[in-house]
């Protein structure tokens, strides 16, 4: 059986149907709801509330862990902060 291991979660079995239709909807959503995150942080930022876009990025980070865009992002509002 080859799993596909993705932000923690198995989604489908290579072999299913499904798998790419499955990996593709997975990356869309992830790829949504990082843009979610990083506008909700710039909106704190743009206020001048540092503390508030750091846990936002945070708390997106336990959900897709290591992810490069947000890092970065929180890297540049601790740096800020």
């Amino acid at each position: 059986m080859h799993l596909l291991r993705y932000h923690n979660f198995v989604v489908y079995d290579k072999e299913d149907p499904n798998y790419d239709r499955a990996v593709d909807g997975t990356i869309r959503a992830t790829d949504a709801f990082r843009t979610e995150v990083l506008i909700a942080a710039s909106n704190h930022s743009n206020n001048g509330d540092y503390r508030r876009a750091i846990r936002v990025i945070n708390s997106a980070l336990l959900v897709i862990e290591n992810d490069y865009e947000l890092t970065q992002q929180l890297n540049i509002y601790t740096a800020l902060y």
